[in-house]
């Protein structure tokens, strides 16, 4: 699955010491339709860090038949030790290369092992159903 290459290429030890997984939902009061090319994402780091997301960095993008598969980083990457308080949601303005049509938005973060069971991937990794 699309998905699962492009998690694996973020998450499987292509981070570099200054970046960090994250996991997104989207904003609320968005209507997307088969026309949309841009959407709000509230992008939340996975560990721990102090409740501080960080600086979001562009995001990978799996486009496929069925879905479009969105994978964000932030920066910096993981501190050497934080507590957990929960961390901020930092809104992040996509834009797609085409219209979404009738594909799903997916989480990336969520479509790992390492990461969907985490709290912020409870929900699922699909983000919006066409």
């Amino acid at each position: 699955m699309l998905a699962a290459v492009l998690s694996a290429a973020v998450l499987g030890g292509c981070l570099g010491g200054d970046r960090a997984v994250a996991s997104w939902e989207l904003a609320p009061g968005q209507s997307l339709g088969p026309e949309s090319t841009t959407f709000t994402a509230l992008v939340t780091r996975v560990s721990c860090n102090n409740g501080v997301t960080g600086s979001v960095n562009e995001p990978g993008l799996g486009i496929g038949d069925d879905a479009v598969v969105v994978t964000f980083t932030v920066s910096p990457g993981r501190p050497e030790s934080a507590s957990c308080p929960g961390n901020d949601a930092v809104p992040y303005v996509v834009t797609l290369p085409e219209p979404l049509g009738t594909r799903s938005l997916v989480d990336g973060a969520c479509e790992s092992a390492d990461v969907a069971d985490s709290a912020t991937c409870a929900s699922g990794a699909v983000r919006r159903l066409p």
